[in-house]
């Protein structure tokens, strides 16, 4: 059962919203952003004014699922869209200074100096010491993300969920290292009836592609008005197979130490032809699954075998719930 509450913001009431929304909800996140994405269309003989700026909360069964902030309304149509509370990471700069501090806990500095709950936290080998001057919040988080990957090869992901703001190794880097396995079901219900919704799936869309493939990487440092070349990594093999596809990335003089690492792990990353598959399930049953999400997909007749990432989701809410996804093959 889905419940729409909507809190005004001029006098902190809750009002029961439920019976005045359209149907075709959506609720979508893809893995690139921080951010859920609420959108929704109430009737016209609304006696409750809904405005910007006004809180949405979506449940699930009397669970939240989904908590944020109207951004947007479309007084024409009355269309709302409303992004959860990671969205003020993005619209608030501040100055900070860190000293040698281990990435976990600049995360929960930074999460704590929002007024956040901290969520699970998951530490990591990078050290942060460095000054910010001016910066969003959510631009610091993107940067030690991707100082992570640069030291460690290891994708982490951050979101708000469940009321907290979390900080994780991404699921495909603990099925990587034995720690998790993948989904091989999925919860479907229709008629009281459940069942493995996987089992009945549209006709999944595959697509193949190099359009995004590098296979060299040179690392550059600006000096005295000049770049000079400091590092390169290339895999021969793949540039006698597709041809030369060249990445250039600039480094600042005190991430020196990460030269290599980076170039490395950006070859690992982007030396590859890319597999995606779109899966749309007509009848999935609760709103439970996360970008970063793996899936063991067994589909022979579709030519789809392995472990997939979700890269991208899509909950489109009316009598059933539909579950679009865009995942991109593991291994």
């Amino acid at each position: 059962m889905i419940t729409i509450l909507c809190i005004k913001n001029t006098t902190n009431k809750a009002f029961d919203i439920t019976p005045l929304i359209k149907l075709n909800i959506k609720l979508s996140k893809s893995i690139k952003n921080i951010c859920w994405t609420l959108t929704f269309q109430i009737t016209k003989n609304s006696t409750l004014e809904i405005d910007v700026g006004d809180v949405i909360i979506l449940k699930e069964n009397k669970k939240e699922v989904f908590s944020g902030v109207i951004l947007t309304k479309e007084q024409e149509t009355l269309s709302f869209k409303a992004l959860d509370y990671a969205f003020y990471f993005n619209k608030n700069k501040e100055t900070y200074q860190f000293v040698d501090v281990e990435a976990s806990e600049v995360i929960k500095t930074l999460i704590l100096s929002m007024k956040g709950k901290i969520g699970t936290i998951d530490s990591s080998n990078l050290m942060v010491d460095k000054f910010y001057f001016d910066k969003s919040i959510g631009s610091i988080i993107s940067e030690i993300i991707d100082n992570i990957f640069s030291k460690e090869g290891k994708n982490y992901l951050f979101y708000y969920s469940d009321g907290k703001f979390n900080f994780v190794k991404a699921p495909k880097e603990k099925y990587k290292e034995g720690l998790l396995k993948p989904l091989s079901s999925i919860k479907g219900i229709h008629n009281s009836y459940n069942f493995n919704s996987l089992n009945y799936i549209e006709i999944p869309k595959k697509k193949t592609s190099i359009e995004n493939l590098k296979n060299s990487v040179k690392v550059f440092i600006q000096k005295d008005k000049q770049y000079l070349k400091i590092d390169e990594k290339k895999d021969s093999n793949s540039i006698k197979k597709f041809g030369l596809m060249q990445e250039i990335i600039e480094i600042k003089e005190q991430d020196l130490d990460l030269a290599a690492n980076k170039a490395e792990n950006i070859l690992k990353k982007l030396n590859k032809v890319s597999e995606q598959i779109t899966i749309i399930i007509p009848l999935g049953g609760t709103i439970s699954l996360l970008p970063g999400d793996i899936l063991n997909l067994n589909y022979p007749e579709y030519n789809i075998l392995g472990v997939y990432e979700i890269k991208n989701i899509s909950y489109e809410i009316n009598n059933t719930i539909k579950i679009s996804l865009t995942c991109e093959k593991v291994n």
